[in-house]
């Protein structure tokens, strides 16, 4: 073998070994940066506040509407929907959408009854809520058509607000 050939050879294979301590330090790399990024998300998770839960009553019993980031009130959903300004402020982080809802289930139909700000209460009207089908509407409650999704609801124990007795989906 000449001398030629063997710098050759040799500088080959020290850029493939130099080629494959790259490429696993890169996968190195892309684990602690998937571990970190899923460890961001649980303690986002973790650390965040609950939520004052809206109120639904469904004639039998009083049940608490989960309400979060991933689960908007249906309130909420009215404004984005028709393009309103939204009339609440927050007040506090356990209540970033500045109210508690009352919902009622009636038969077959999801009804507003009544929103509470800082303690006081008022009827949807006064807010000027108002759904597209104003039949099934009285001057009590407004008919929440504009709603379609899926509520997390859950029965609180009366001792404790924290332990939920069981989850129901509507």
């Amino acid at each position: 073998m000449r001398m030629s050939q063997y710098r050759r050879n040799t500088s080959t294979s020290a850029f493939a070994s130099r080629s494959a301590q790259l490429e696993k330090r890169k996968r190195h790399m892309k684990k602690i940066a998937s571990i970190l990024i899923l460890l961001f998300l649980l303690l986002n998770q973790l650390l965040a506040t609950e939520q004052e839960s809206d109120i639904l009553h469904t004639g039998k019993e009083k049940l608490a509407v989960e309400i979060g980031w991933g689960h908007p009130s249906p309130l909420e959903t009215y404004y984005r929907q028709n393009n309103l300004e939204y009339p609440f402020r927050m007040l506090s982080t356990a209540n970033y959408r500045g109210h508690v809802a009352t919902w009622e289930i009636d038969g077959e139909k999801f009804y507003l009854v009544e929103l509470a700000i800082e303690k006081e209460n008022f009827k949807p009207e006064s807010f000027k809520i108002a759904s597209k089908d104003k039949s099934f509407s009285t001057k009590d409650k407004v008919f929440a058509d504009w709603f379609s999704g899926v509520l997390v609801c859950q029965k609180r124990s009366e001792k404790d607000y924290w332990e939920t007795e069981y989850s129901v989906y509507f």
